[in-house]
């Protein structure tokens, strides 16, 4: 859509929020509001192929996509969960962690989407509702299939690390 910046910012406008909107591939998704920056990301191309992928109007799907990251921008747990997020994957790239219950790792992303969903809906016009509902349904689910993905790889990762560690130290043992 030619217009995505120009239809996000009218829509932002019209309720009062101020936020800037920048046209970028540099994400693995349709839209991403960065908490730093005060800035939602648009992946244009991508939200032309997910609005045709889930059939709804690309405009309504902007309009979906913007209410959800506004509800980001209003989170006032935003900033501890993502504190929370870092802590955890830091300490699994590092290896410095023990047994840890998954769904303490996946918690506070789940509960930041949450939010955003749940703040985001005010914004949501009547007709699109039940699509918003919908969309937000299948994103979760997405993002939980997605996150398990990561954490299986970092642990496959480590677990690679320590079996060559265990190798080396045979090879060691063997030589003496």
């Amino acid at each position: 859509m030619a217009d995505t910046l120009k239809l996000a910012n009218e829509f932002l406008s019209e309720h009062n929020i101020q936020i800037d909107v920048v046209e970028s591939d540099e994400y693995e998704t349709v839209a991403n509001y960065n908490q730093e920056n005060k800035i939602i990301y648009i992946n244009s191309s991508m939200l032309g192929e997910e609005s045709m992928q889930h059939e709804i109007d690309e405009k309504d799907y902007l309009i979906i996509i913007l209410a959800h990251e506004i509800g980001h921008h209003l989170d006032k747990q935003l900033k501890e969960l993502n504190k929370i997020s870092t802590a955890f994957f830091d300490k699994i790239r590092k290896g410095e962690y023990e047994f840890f219950n998954v769904d303490d790792l996946l918690a506070p992303t789940i509960k930041k989407e949450i939010n955003a969903w749940e703040l985001g809906r005010q914004f949501v016009p009547k007709y699109l509702e039940s699509k918003y509902e919908m969309m937000n349904k299948f994103s979760m689910q997405h993002r939980i299939i997605s996150m398990s993905k990561y954490i299986i790889g970092l642990l496959q990762n480590e677990i690679n690390v320590q079996r060559r560690m265990i190798s080396q130290l045979s090879d060691i043992q063997d030589n003496n």
